[in-house]
């Protein structure tokens, strides 16, 4: 799941053109009037080029909702686009980040709002063409807020991510196929959760489908959305202060049920929990595809268990990934105390 941090343009044009040509009195303004035609023509062939790039052929992902039916909570993010690339970024837990690229279409700026609030403006620093550290300065001044860190295998797999102000980190562990097999979340040098995925569908990654977006920025557990396939089931471990662990969920791969869209992407992935039997969800919204989907059956001969690594996506854990910035941590602290009792 996912773990927090801290639109919509419109275009239109309508033109209207009448040439008349009459007599030859008028064939200077004919002339005149037949080049700015012209012009125009190529203009709209232009904007119908750039619109057409801008609409990609691809399917991208515009809403994603995790839903947690054991507690009874929603995790909504939305994404809108611009030249094709992921423009605005609408958190679940409230913030607007809006992003800036390069003209190689990687990180430059992103900034993030809380209502019409700039709360912080966030600056990305390359090295090998990785992100490797972000500076999160406070609102539209040089006062750093917070500074994260990022490292990489030889591969090109973030490993570990750092944040140097609020004191957390995150580990992560890859299947040889590449997919993510685990994350595990620390508080101050301590154990905090963990969450780990099998994969046994070849399902894309919804995630994947941000053009603009290599890493999950917003949330605490980056690296979450940046493998190939969607997770199968997910278990998540929460620890206490004393290092003592607790499962909040087990899902049971063998019962998830899949309703799959256009180009083998999710349009829901419904998961039960092997301990409780509680429901969590996992639902999709993309713009390019077809909104039609099909059941897929469970169990099928081509499943290989291990065969995807998933990405975490507990609404708990979610929170705290995503929530540093903006004191989501904290609470679900609080909430890992009320599960306990």
């Amino acid at each position: 799941m996912i773990i927090n941090k801290t639109l919509f343009m419109k275009k239109i044009l309508s033109t209207r053109l009448v040439l008349v040509l009459y007599t030859i009195l008028f064939a200077t303004n004919c002339r005149k009037e037949t080049t700015e035609l012209a012009a125009l023509n190529e203009e709209m062939s232009q904007q119908s080029k750039d619109d057409k790039r801008d609409k990609g052929s691809d399917c991208r992902l515009t809403k994603y909702d995790y839903y947690d039916a054991i507690h009874d909570f929603s995790q909504i993010d939305n994404y809108s686009y611009k030249n094709g690339l992921v423009d605005e970024w609408l958190t679940f837990y409230g913030i607007l980040y809006k992003i800036e690229y390069d003209n190689k279409k990687k990180f430059k700026t992103a900034r993030a709002y809380d209502g019409a609030t700039l709360t912080n403006t966030i600056q990305f620093i390359y090295q090998k063409n990785k992100v490797v550290k972000e500076i999160w300065y406070a609102g539209n001044t040089n006062q750093v807020s917070d500074e994260v860190n990022y490292v990489y295998n030889q591969k090109g797999q973030m490993i570990y991510n750092e944040s140097i102000n609020f004191g957390y980190s995150v580990t992560y562990t890859y299947y040889e196929n590449g997919n993510l097999k685990s994350w595990f979340y620390f508080e101050g040098g301590l154990p905090n959760s963990k969450a780990e995925y099998t994969y046994r569908n070849k399902f894309k990654n919804p995630l994947k489908a941000r053009p603009g977006i290599d890493y999950s920025f917003a949330w605490a557990n980056a690296a979450f959305g940046t493998t190939e396939n969607w997770y199968s089931s997910e278990k998540i471990t929460l620890y206490d202060e004393l290092g003592n662990s607790s499962v909040y969920y087990d899902q049971n791969p063998n019962k998830t049920v899949w309703r799959v869209g256009d180009k083998n992407y999710p349009l829901k992935a419904t998961y039960v929990d092997a301990v409780s039997s509680g429901i969590i969800t996992n639902s999709f919204e993309y713009e390019n595809c077809s909104e039609k989907g099909k059941d897929s059956p469970i169990n099928t001969k081509n499943q290989i268990t291990g065969m995807n690594n998933s990405l975490v996506s507990d609404e708990k854990f979610k929170l705290m990934l995503q929530g540093p910035q903006t004191g989501m941590i904290k609470k679900l602290k609080e909430l890992g105390k009320r599960l306990k009792k």
